[in-house]
């Protein structure tokens, strides 16, 4: 039988072992922002609810060229949280998702990045062949570029890049 001693040293020794506890051979990547997207199947009401519990305002509200899907996009304190709605959907679960709705929930995740980072990401996920939703794109009226990528059990990762780097470091 191992002491309690003898046992925290075996946990330790383990986990030095599978690099728990190592240096970072480079630095960490700044987040600057946070983002998430919701499906909602009543974005009034997901309005309302945002931005009596958040801190957020409306910053842009709008339809796809196909008329079948829109979003709203708040924003506050470096969050951005993008509702998305899908007009006429009346699937309830992912299989039956024919039209090109997503299940309510939510259903992407992003971070705002530094230009640089963003810049080699997008490179690096083109030359590894990865799947997008959209291209490249610039939105001007949340002052960000951003593409959104899909890995490889279809979540959507969206970056974002303010349009001009802050020159406050």
């Amino acid at each position: 039988m191992v002491s309690k001693a003898g046992s925290l040293i075996l946990i330790w020794l383990v986990a030095v072992s599978f690099g728990f506890g190592a240096r970072p051979t480079k630095e960490p990547t700044r987040v600057q922002g946070a983002f998430i997207g919701v499906v909602v199947r009543d974005v009034e009401a997901g309005l309302r609810w945002y931005e009596t519990n958040f801190d957020v305002h409306l910053l842009k509200r709008g339809m796809g060229p196909s008329g079948h899907a829109g979003n709203a996009v708040l924003a506050g304190g470096g969050l951005y949280i993008e509702l998305m709605f899908f007009q006429n959907s009346t699937a309830k679960r992912p299989e039956e998702m024919q039209d090109g709705s997503l299940p309510p929930g939510i259903t992407k995740a992003g971070a705002v990045v530094s230009r640089a980072f963003f810049d080699r990401t997008w490179h690096r996920l083109h030359k590894n062949g990865a799947q997008f939703r959209g291209g490249l794109f610039d939105d001007k009226e949340m002052g960000m570029r951003t593409f959104i990528v899909v890995d490889y059990e279809g979540n959507m990762i969206q970056l974002f890049s303010p349009l001009r780097e802050s020159k406050q470091r």
